[in-house]
Formats: C-alpha cells, sequence, structure tokens
C-alpha cells in the first residue's frame, strides 16, 4: 500500500526509500531475507 497519500490526508508527511535504496549488507542479508521487505520501514 501507499504511505504517502494516506499521510497527506493527516496533515503529515510519509517517505519511501528508493527500491535497492536500504541494503541488508553482507552480513545480516540472509539471517534477514524472510523479515525484511522493500519499501517498508
Amino acid at each position: 500500500g501507499s504511505i504517502r497519500i494516506p499521510a497527506s490526508c493527516c496533515g503529515v508527511f510519509g517517505l519511501k526509500p528508493t527500491r535497492g535504496r536500504t541494503p541488508t549488507g553482507p552480513d545480516m542479508g540472509e539471517v534477514w531475507r524472510g523479515f525484511a521487505q522493500e519499501h517498508v520501514l
């Protein structure tokens, strides 16, 4: 879902990272593979 449009209806703002901008890193990449989703903070 979107976080920007519902946030603007409340007078606040939502930020979404660009795809691939939030790296998991080489150490935690495999551990968090099932938990981390792109575009989710």
